[in-house]
């Protein structure tokens, strides 16, 4: 038993997202959940998400251009494919916490791990392709928050943990920094991913 303990918590502390919450990681999520996604009606957008530097010398010379696209359609697929079986995802956020619950000794999470939470990310809509068919932006809701929306702490640490937090006036800053780690479910709609938490971690 104690051997399948440590087991677990090496595995939670060594735990490492291969994506970031950015929308060019999104791009190719959004390819791997939407049914009947056609990667060359995308491919023109992809390459200026992803090199808009080409994209700006080479996007009016339709010999070229068409010749890039076939090509990036194999890596369109391939990076749809990874986000399918790799799968977790992180967002580096703040969180706020509440008065401390003696009775289940811990401070509850009261913003931004609920299941009406939503995280969003967009692309500058000024400064895009105008046909643009990816979405102007993503965002994620949370299937299974709240398992995770607390931290757990004794009282004696507790008390500690909260006296540190507080300034010379009394005020306690109750904003935590925190990494959500997390796998998508399924595409729930036309601009938004429904998540299963896997891992939250508060640092403190």
């Amino acid at each position: 038993m104690n051997k399948i303990f440590l087991l677990l918590v090496i595995t939670i502390i060594g735990l490492k997202a291969e994506y970031s919450f950015e929308y060019k990681n999104l791009i190719n999520a959004y390819a791997a959940y939407k049914k009947d996604f056609n990667y060359y009606d995308y491919a023109g957008d992809y390459i200026y998400f992803n090199n808009k530097d080409y994209w700006k010398k080479n996007r009016n010379d339709e010999f070229i251009f068409e010749d890039k696209k076939q090509e990036v359609i194999i890596e369109m697929k391939n990076k749809a494919s990874e986000h399918i079986n790799t799968n977790l995802y992180v967002i580096h956020t703040g969180v706020e916490f509440g008065k401390y619950n003696f009775k289940n000794q811990e401070f509850p999470i009261e913003t931004m791990l609920t299941k009406t939470s939503m995280f969003k990310i967009g692309v500058d809509v000024w400064n895009k392709p105008r046909d643009n068919k990816y979405p102007n932006s993503f965002q994620i809701i949370f299937n299974n928050p709240k398992p995770f929306a607390s931290i757990k702490m004794l009282k004696d640490k507790a008390k500690s943990f909260l006296e540190n937090r507080k300034n010379n006036y009394g005020k306690i800053d109750r904003t935590i920094n925190t990494d959500i780690f997390y796998k998508i479910i399924k595409l729930y709609d036309e601009k938004t991913f429904l998540v299963d938490i896997v891992e939250v971690k508060y640092n403190y």
